[in-house]
């Protein structure tokens, strides 16, 4: 005979703790991605100082040739 005991429903602080646990890593890979693709523009920025062209900057920074054109603007 199989015993089964019941399992209780979590609390509503349980629910809020796991959903606030989900935000916060949520937010921490957003903070990472926007840190990631920060970092690349600063590169490019570099590069365009440097001279090399559009195509090339893209290619070596994973930046669209738009965005790249857009900092070159900018700087």
């Amino acid at each position: 005979m199989i015993h089964s005991e019941k399992v209780p429903s979590p609390t509503l602080a349980e629910v809020f703790e796991l959903y606030r646990n989900e935000g916060i890593e949520k937010g921490l890979e957003k903070g990472l991605e926007k840190g990631r693709l920060e970092e690349r523009r600063n590169l490019a920025c570099e590069l365009i100082r440097e001279n090399f062209s559009n195509e090339k900057i893209a290619r070596m920074t994973k930046l669209s040739i738009e965005d790249v054109i857009e900092l070159r603007r900018k700087l």
